[in-house]
């Protein structure tokens, strides 16, 4: 693929003998939890 990076994994449901690694990146995974007024800047390409 050109361009930006993208996952091919499927969040909802992760094969994870197709894609080895992923179940290592969800161990170190961030999440948040915005709240009413908070805003998240993603800048382009992350």
């Amino acid at each position: 693929m050109a361009g930006p990076q993208v996952s091919m994994v499927d969040l909802d449901a992760p094969d994870f003998e197709l894609y080895l690694r992923f179940a290592e990146a969800l161990a170190s995974a961030r999440t948040m939890e915005l709240g009413p007024g908070d805003a998240i800047y993603m800048p382009p390409l992350w």
